[in-house]
C-alpha cells in the first residue's frame, strides 16, 4: 500500500455553495472526515497531485482564481 504520509484531499459537495473541502493524509484520512463531518458525496483524491493542491492554497486569493 501508499505511505500513511501520502498526501490525500477530500472536497464534498464540490462545485455547490456548501462545498467543503480538508487536507490530510492517509494514515489520518479516517480522523478527519469524522472530525470534520466529512461525508458522502464526496471526491477522495490520494496521491502527490495533492501537494500541488496544497500550493495553490498559499496563494493570494486574486492569484488563486485567476482564469486561465
Amino acid at each position: 500500500g501508499l505511505p500513511v504520509d501520502t498526501p490525500v484531499a477530500i472536497v464534498q459537495h464540490a462545485s455547490l455553495p456548501q462545498q467543503r473541502e480538508a487536507l490530510t493524509t492517509l494514515g489520518e484520512l479516517a480522523h478527519t472526515m469524522a472530525h470534520e463531518g466529512l461525508r458522502s458525496p464526496s471526491i477522495i483524491v490520494v496521491g502527490d497531485v495533492v501537494r500541488g493542491a496544497r500550493a495553490w492554497q498559499a496563494l493570494p486569493q486574486k492569484t488563486a482564481h485567476r482564469a486561465a
